[in-house]
């Protein structure tokens, strides 16, 4: 069990949030955190409550995703599903990007097709760009199912 004294070393400090999200106000703090992938988690738990009664605000990180990781399983294995949610983030965590054996397959794929060029990025996130080929893949409409 973590003790109050090393959960208030793991915290990031107002200082640090300013600074990742550029706003200073708190809800405008958690919304940029959101949309950078960061998800909130609403625990009370007794290191919560000990940092509560010290006048202490914690915002608990508990993910990085960008939503490759929420696709349905057999989504995960297709490249068009993955395509639209990097097309629509321009990145993805490492985390994400190893959650599972489906989407690591999926993921080694994918950077090593002429679908996406790597744009680097820092620890844990990988910014990425669709290729034109790559909008073709997503923008393609789907074949008819059955005969014609």
């Amino acid at each position: 069990m973590i003790k109050a004294a090393q959960a208030a070393e793991m915290l990031v400090s107002p200082e640090q949030i300013t600074a990742m999200t550029g706003y200073k106000q708190p809800s405008r703090q958690v919304a940029e955190l959101r949309r950078q992938g960061f998800t909130r988690a609403r625990v009370k738990s007794p290191v919560q409550r000990t940092m509560r009664g010290c006048g202490m605000n914690a915002v608990f990180i508990c993910s990085f995703t960008s939503g490759i990781d929420e696709l349905p399983r057999k989504e995960q294995a297709q490249f068009e599903p993955v395509l639209r949610v990097l097309d629509a983030t321009g990145r993805f965590s490492v985390f994400e990007a190893t959650a599972n054996q489906t989407i690591a397959k999926t993921m080694t794929r994918l950077m090593a097709s002429e679908y996406v060029e790597d744009l680097g990025g820092s620890y844990p996130w990988k910014k990425v760009r669709l290729t034109d080929a790559g909008k073709r893949l997503i923008t393609t409409p789907a074949a008819p199912k059955g005969g014609a």
